[in-house]
């Protein structure tokens, strides 16, 4: 069952560009590229949020299967966060993630990308444009 979804913010997915880290989001800039999203290419520091739609299934789902690094999995294991379920429910973001310790700009990035990737994964093709077009509306595109 789909619930009310949980906004997820992203400090920037661009600010890494200008300070050499080519790589960082460059998954979900892909995605947004696919789809015209305004503003993918630009080298500036913007914030991002986007829905997280949660289902028994997905809460459930241990955090192993968004593939993170092992620094970044060690930082939500410590944190008691084993379950994706758990993981949002507690975290809304760059900030929250922040709080962790040994939780670096690095790690916060790798878990919110996987995080979102994750998500987009299960959205069966014919129903991306939708979401897209959702992630346009919540920011302000």
């Amino acid at each position: 069952m789909l619930n009310k979804p949980t906004v997820i913010e992203i400090l920037s997915i661009w600010e890494g560009i200008d300070r050499g880290r080519d790589q960082t989001y460059s998954r979900l800039r892909g995605i947004l590229a696919e789809f015209d999203w305004p503003g993918v290419r630009i080298k500036t520091a913007i914030r991002f949020r986007f829905p997280f739609y949660m289902t028994d299934k997905i809460a459930a789902t241990d955090i192993e299967a968004l593939e993170l690094s092992v620094r970044s999995y060690n930082c939500l294991k410590r944190m008691g966060y084993n379950t994706i379920g758990s993981l949002v429910r507690n975290v809304q973001g760059y900030a929250d993630l922040k709080k962790i310790r040994n939780c670096g700009r690095k790690s916060i990035d790798v878990i919110l990308e996987k995080l979102f990737c994750y998500q987009y994964s299960l959205i069966a093709p014919e129903k991306r444009g939708g979401y897209i077009a959702k992630l346009k509306e919540l920011n302000g595109r």
